[in-house]
C-alpha cells in the first residue's frame, strides 16, 4: 500500500471514531440547552463547552447527509461546521433567540452553502 493510501485509511479510521464518539453523546432537552446558554453568557466556560459538545451531532448529521460516501469531504465539512458551531454558541443570546439547536442549524446551513454549493 502506498503512503497516500495508508494515510487515507488512517484518516478514515479517525473519522469513524469521531463519528461514533459524537453519536454517543446524549442530546440535550431544549430547556437544558437554554440553561447552559445562560450559564455560558455569565462566564461559565464549562457550560459553553457542554453546549457546543452536546450539539456536535448536528454538524455530523449535516456532513453525512451532504456527503454520505466521501469521508474526506465529511471531515472538511465537520471541521468547518465545528467552527461555525463555536461561533454560534458565542453569538447565541438566550433572552432573544429561539432555542439553540435551530439557531445553530441556521448558521450551519448558511455556512454549508458557501462550502458545498458552486459559486454563481
Amino acid at each position: 500500500m502506498n503512503v497516500r493510501m495508508e494515510q487515507t485509511v488512517q484518516h478514515t479510521g479517525l473519522i469513524e471514531r469521531y463519528l461514533a464518539t459524537v453519536r454517543a453523546l446524549p442530546e440535550l432537552a431544549p430547556g437544558a440547552a437554554r440553561n447552559l446558554a445562560w450559564r455560558s453568557w455569565s462566564g461559565d466556560r464549562a457550560a459553553r463547552q457542554a453546549l457546543i459538545e452536546r450539539h456536535l451531532w448536528m454538524v455530523v448529521e449535516q456532513a453525512v447527509r451532504l456527503s454520505p460516501l466521501d469521508r474526506v469531504m465529511q471531515s472538511r465539512l465537520i471541521a468547518s461546521g465545528n467552527l461555525v458551531l463555536v461561533a454560534a454558541a458565542e453569538r447565541y443570546r438566550p433572552w432573544d433567540d429561539a432555542e439553540f439547536a435551530p439557531f445553530a442549524r441556521a448558521a450551519l446551513l448558511a455556512d454549508t452553502e458557501k462550502e458545498v454549493l458552486p459559486e454563481s
